[in-house]
């Protein structure tokens, strides 16, 4: 095994690591070491934000109120960000008088629409939309997958045949062809915002390599690696997939292998390898997908960034004080609105006529006294009755309830999400300023609007590139409905351009006769 990290600093190229599998495993593994140094911040910030969305809570605050306004922003961002599925729109950038480019751009939209169909397409961008408000980092890719028929059956030669003298048929059967592709797909899945990696950089041009991570069982990696499969170390398992020791279940069924796919744009190439099993590389393929830009996922949905940085900023980070805030007062408000409540004492010797007075069955009833005079000398019912005093609860519960409103204008005048975007408006305001209001919500949230929209056009590419550098012509045919196209008519040749006949040089042009004024003698 080569390790990395014991000598970096007489390391200046790849290929110093060595040749073959071990330093290329470690190459990698180094690389995704220390892009991961960089994001481990940003990736338990992201881990604490979403128990916060989902507002799981430990054993010493399960019982505090919480007025999860996370929940409540995001909710709102959410159909405001991504409100329908696209159309796939394809033109001839000039529109030129070209029969191909048109019958091209016919069929490519045609296939685009199939394909945003059969993929889910809004959960995908849901999820990455999410993404992008809670953890910061939202992303997509695109995958090619063809589906092969039933393998061909070896072809045998015939009896006789040149290198066959005796008649006979060889005795070991040829090598079987490979199978038809009988149909292909471009599906558009979802990435997890922690299964994805990229390499350190500002921009996303200058992104060096790109990483996803897959969780494999014993049964897909012999499927998809082949021999190589079966020497994967099942390193992962699933939540609550912990086995009992007295049950006789192999542990393996549950289990699972980490797969790392790292795409490098400088080489072109994709390496599969496993993390949890040193110096093995499971496959390498060049330039699998020949798409433009190389990788097969756009510029993620990114928060808050800077030049220096691609690593994003949560939004939550940017209100979170005044989030805790918000938390603490509803948890006092709460603990105040439980003592708000009637409740006092009085002497036990006149329990039963107290008991009865304030009894739910007494209405309407007068309650007799035995000793009146004696009631009334001792104060009447004012002396019998104590109430417990809620004034100065009441009052704080009414400042505790300000307070809470000030800091939520606060946190919305942080986040940008006023209350036209709620749907909450004051009916003392004129037209003049709810307009200002409505001009200013879309001002802050235009952009991020925007940026989804490029992130969702940036798919569709993707699956476009892919249709037009893989599928079959018997594919495309099949997916939009022309399964017997007309030929594309031959363009007819553009007619000669007049051009004017040449004007003879001025030393070849005859001098001008003077002209005679009119009535004057000949």
């Amino acid at each position: 095994m080569v390790d990395i990290s014991a000598s970096t600093d007489m390391i200046d190229e790849r290929d110093d690591l060595g040749d073959g599998d071990p330093a290329l495993w470690a190459f990698w593994m180094g690389q995704d070491r220390i892009a991961g140094k960089k994001e481990d911040l940003w990736a338990k910030r992201g881990e604490k934000i979403i128990k916060r969305y989902r507002d799981e809570r430990g054993s010493t605050d399960r019982g505090l109120h919480r007025l999860n306004i996370l929940w409540s922003n995001v909710q709102t961002l959410i159909p405001t960000l991504y409100a329908r599925t696209p159309k796939a729109d394809v033109r001839r950038r000039f529109l030129d008088e070209d029969d191909t480019g048109r019958y091209a751009s016919l069929l490519l939209e045609r296939c685009l629409a199939y394909a945003l169909d059969q993929c889910s397409f809004d959960d995908v961008m849901k999820g990455a939309v999410e993404d992008r408000l809670l953890p910061g980092r939202g992303t997509a890719r695109v995958v090619y997958i063809p589906h092969f028929g039933e393998p061909l059956p070896p072809i045998a030669p015939e009896a006789g045949a040149e290198g066959d003298p005796s008649g006979e048929p060889d005795p070991e059967p040829p090598e079987a062809a490979p199978r038809e592709v009988v149909f292909e797909e471009a599906a558009i899945t979802y990435l997890f915002w922690g299964d994805y990696r990229e390499g350190p950089a500002r921009t996303w041009r200058e992104v060096p390599w790109v990483r996803y991570q897959s969780y494999m069982t014993k049964d897909e990696l012999i499927k998809r690696f082949g021999q190589k499969g079966k020497r994967v170390n099942l390193d992962h398992t699933p939540p609550g997939a912990e086995m009992n020791v007295e049950t006789a279940t192999p542990p393996d069924i549950f289990k699972k292998a980490r797969v790392f796919e790292f795409w490098d744009k400088s080489k072109k190439e994709v390496v599969w390898l496993a993390p949890g099993t040193p110096d093995l590389i499971l496959d390498k393929q060049a330039d699998p997908l020949c798409l433009p830009d190389f990788f097969p996922s756009p510029n993620p949905l990114l928060a808050t960034t800077t030049t220096e940085s691609r690593i994003p900023v949560p939004d939550y980070a940017q209100y979170q004080d005044q989030a805790d805030a918000i938390d603490n007062l509803t948890a006092r408000i709460d603990v105040l609105t439980r003592a708000l409540k009637l409740s006092g004492v009085y002497p036990g010797v006149q329990k039963d006529i107290l008991n009865r007075l304030i009894s739910a069955d007494t209405e309407n009833q007068l309650i007799p006294v035995e000793d009146w005079n004696g009631w009334q000398d001792k104060g009447g019912l004012a002396s019998f009755i104590q109430w417990m005093p809620i004034k100065e609860v009441a009052e704080t519960l009414v400042q505790l309830y300000a307070a809470r409103e000030k800091t939520k204008d606060l946190l919305y005048e942080v986040t940008g999400i006023g209350d036209i975007m709620r749907g909450q408006t004051s009916p003392n305001e004129t037209l003049g300023a709810q307009q200002l209001k409505a001009n200013f919500s879309t001002r802050r949230i235009k952009p991020q609007q925007t940026e989804v929209a490029r992130f969702a056009r940036d798919l569709i590419r993707l699956v476009g590139g892919v249709v037009a550098e893989h599928f079959a012509p018997e594919t495309i045919s099949a997916i939009t409905g022309y399964p017997q196209l007309k030929k594309v008519p031959q363009v007819p040749p553009a007619p000669p351009m007049w051009v004017p006949a040449p004007m003879p040089p001025p030393q070849m042009m005859a001098p001008p006769q003077p002209q005679m004024p009119m009535g004057a003698p000949q």
